[in-house]
């Protein structure tokens, strides 16, 4: 399994410029099974949910969708969305494959010091979806903190958690220490795909990485706009959890 990491900087509430150079980033990353963008990757995190941000958010799918139509692949990443059937918004990490959207998950723990509690509404269920023989556990930035959220279960098991984020350089430390954590406990490969740069509110350096089953630290991406493609090897998997059973 190819995974591309694609740490983007969000140009703030400006979707046709965040798309533009989320597209050079994906054209130069090479062919992948999957490619992971950061949390609200089209307008940087507007938990207040701006006009513009609001308007975009379609657009921005339907980019993800030509994307995984043009790529034969995955493309990965949230964006705000509104509920249908009672018009509240929830931060949706979107799967998309050259099918369409093959499966979405709400943030589960929103950040309230932002006030992403005013606007969104906290998802309730979890999601795994499968691509090509692996199976994905869907992630969103704050859910890194409360390890009960990407619970590995033997009655439903995942291969890999995907943790989208906009994660600030303030609390960089714990982004660091946490995805490995997640990765070693869950005995699953942990991804996680932060932005750079800054907004009104925080700057971030990245820190995007993909850790192994046992915790190796596979690749780290630092302060740069930037793709990175890793190899994702199901044997390894199976080789750590034989050897601690952990998970039983």
């Amino acid at each position: 399994m190819r995974l591309t990491l694609l740490q983007t900087e969000p140009v703030w509430r400006d979707v046709a410029r965040s798309i533009e150079q989320a597209e050079r980033l994906l054209e130069g990353a090479g062919p992948a099974d999957v490619y992971v963008l950061p949390e609200m990757w089209a307008t940087g995190f507007d938990a207040e949910l701006a006009e513009p941000t609001r308007r975009g958010s379609a657009e921005a799918l339907e980019w993800m969708t030509d994307a995984a139509c043009r790529l034969d692949a995955a493309v990965a990443g949230t964006l705000p969305w509104p509920e249908a059937d009672d018009g509240s918004w929830r931060n949706r990490f979107f799967f998309v494959t050259p099918q369409g959207v093959a499966a979405h998950y709400d943030k589960r723990h929103l950040f309230a010091p932002a006030r992403e509690d005013r606007s969104f509404v906290a998802g309730e269920a979890d999601t795994v979806v499968d691509w090509r023989g692996w199976r994905f556990r869907l992630q969103t930035c704050f859910d890194l903190r409360f390890p009960e959220s990407g619970r590995n279960r033997r009655s439903e098991p995942y291969d890999a958690v995907l943790y989208a984020a906009s994660w600030p350089a303030s609390r960089r430390r714990a982004w660091d220490a946490l995805l490995v954590a997640r990765a070693i406990e869950n005995q699953a490969y942990c991804v996680g795909v932060n932005r750079v740069g800054s907004d009104p509110y925080c700057a971030y350096n990245g820190g995007s990485a993909a850790v192994s089953p046992g915790g190796e630290v596979l690749c780290r991406l630092e302060g740069a706009a930037q793709a990175h493609t890793v190899e994702l090897d199901e044997g390894a998997i199976a080789r750590q959890r034989s050897r601690f059973a952990t998970l039983a």
